[in-house]
C-alpha cells in the first residue's frame, strides 16, 4: 500500500523547487514502526506484508513534541537546511490527545474506513494502538477494548464487517516502546506459536 509515497515525494519536491545540489530524497516507508509491524505483528501471525492491507484511521501526518520527537528532529535537521535556501519553515500539525485524535478521525472519516474494510476482504483485522482500537470499536459499534498489560491483551474479538464475521486483534502501537509493553507483546506473540 506504499504506492502513494513516490507520487507524494515527487509532488513535495516540485512544491519546494528541489535542486539536485541538495542531495537525494527517497521514500523511506514507515521507518522503525513499519519494521516493527512486520517483525512483531505480521511474522508471529504468519502473514506476509505483501498480503496485508494497511490503512490509517487519520490520514494527515501529525507530529509529537518533545526532545526526541519528530518535531525536534525537524528543527535539528530541516531548519538549518531550509533557512539558508529561503525555504519555508516546517509547519506540520501537532498530534493532539488520543481522545481528540479519535474524535477527529471519526468526524473526518465519512465512511471511508468501513468501505476499505469491506473492500479489503481481510480475514483478520489488527489495530495498532488505543486510538485505532477506539476508532474501529466506534465504527463497528462494538465495545471499546482498553489496551492493558494483562491476560486480555491481544485476545481475539469477533467483529462483523458487512456480511462477514472476522477476528479483531487490538494490539499496542509499535511506536510504544516501553520495556514492560514490549515484554507483554512478546508474550502475546509467543502464545501464538503454542
Amino acid at each position: 500500500m506504499d504506492s502513494w509515497l513516490p507520487h507524494s515525494l515527487i509532488r513535495g519536491k516540485e512544491q519546494v523547487g528541489w535542486q539536485p545540489s541538495w542531495g537525494t530524497a527517497a521514500a523511506s516507508g514507515n521507518g522503525t514502526s513499519g519494521r516493527a509491524v512486520v517483525r512483531d505483528v505480521l511474522q508471529p501471525l504468519g502473514v506476509a506484508s505483501a498480503d496485508t492491507y494497511f490503512t490509517e484511521c487519520y490520514r494527515r501526518y501529525l507530529v509529537k513534541t518533545g526532545a526526541s520527537s519528530r518535531a525536534a528532529a525537524m528543527d535539528r535537521a530541516y531548519t538549518p537546511f531550509a533557512t539558508p535556501r529561503g525555504l519555508p519553515p516546517a509547519s506540520l500539525p501537532r498530534r493532539p490527545s488520543d481522545a481528540a485524535l479519535v474524535r477527529m478521525a471519526l468526524e473526518e472519516d465519512c465512511g471511508d474506513l468501513l468501505a476499505q474494510l469491506r473492500a479489503s476482504g481481510a480475514d483478520v483485522v489488527v489495530t495498532l494502538g488505543q486510538p485505532a482500537a477506539d476508532v474501529l470499536a466506534d465504527l463497528l459499534d462494538v465495545d471499546r477494548v482498553a489496551l492493558r498489560r494483562d491476560p486480555a491483551y491481544g485476545r481475539e474479538r469477533r467483529v462483523r464487517i458487512a456480511d462477514r464475521t472476522v477476528p479483531w486483534l487490538p494490539l499496542k502501537h509499535p511506536g510504544q516502546r516501553t520495556s514492560a509493553g514490549e515484554e507483554h507483546h512478546r508474550q502475546w506473540a509467543d502464545g501464538l506459536t503454542r
